[in-house]
C-alpha cells in the first residue's frame, strides 16, 4: 500500500462551522484524486476536471469565508484575506504541474499542508472570534 500525502479529512480538522468543514473535506479529496490520477493513471481529462474543480472551489471557499468574516466585522479579516491572495499566487505552480502531469510530491505535500494548517490556524481563530463574540451557535 502506497503512502498518501494528501490527508483524509477527520474530525480532528473540525472547525465547528459547516460550510469550512465542507470545503475543506471536498479540497481535500479533489486534491487526494490528483494524487492518485499522477500516480497511478495520468488520465487528462481526470486530471483537467479535477483542476478546474479545485479552482473553482477554492476560489468560491474563500469569497464565503472572505464574506463571512466581512459581515461578522472579524479584526484579522486582512491578514486571513492576505492567506488567501498569497495561496492564489502560489497555485499556478500546482496548476502547472498537474497540467503537466509531472506533478512532484513537494508541491503536493506543501499545497496539503497549508491548507491544513490554514484550517487549523486562520479559519479557527475566526470560528473562536465568532464563539467569543457570540455570533454563531456552535
Amino acid at each position: 500500500m502506497e503512502d498518501f500525502l494528501v490527508p483524509t479529512w477527520n474530525p480532528s480538522y473540525s472547525v465547528g462551522v459547516d460550510y469550512i468543514d465542507v470545503d475543506f473535506n471536498i479540497i481535500l479529496n479533489v486534491l487526494g484524486v490528483i494524487e492518485l490520477e499522477i500516480q497511478n493513471f495520468k488520465r487528462p481529462n481526470v486530471l483537467e476536471n479535477a483542476k478546474r474543480f479545485l479552482v473553482k472551489h477554492v476560489c468560491a471557499h474563500f469569497k464565503r469565508e472572505e464574506t463571512d468574516m466581512k459581515r461578522q466585522s472579524y479584526p484579522g479579516f486582512e491578514r486571513h484575506s492576505n492567506q488567501h491572495m498569497d495561496y492564489l499566487s502560489n497555485m499556478g505552480e500546482l496548476l502547472d504541474a498537474i497540467g503537466r502531469g509531472d506533478l512532484c510530491s513537494e508541491i503536493l505535500s506543501a499545497h496539503a499542508d497549508w491548507w491544513s494548517d490554514h484550517v487549523r490556524g486562520a479559519s479557527r481563530n475566526f470560528v473562536e472570534y465568532l464563539e467569543s463574540d457570540e455570533k454563531i451557535a456552535v
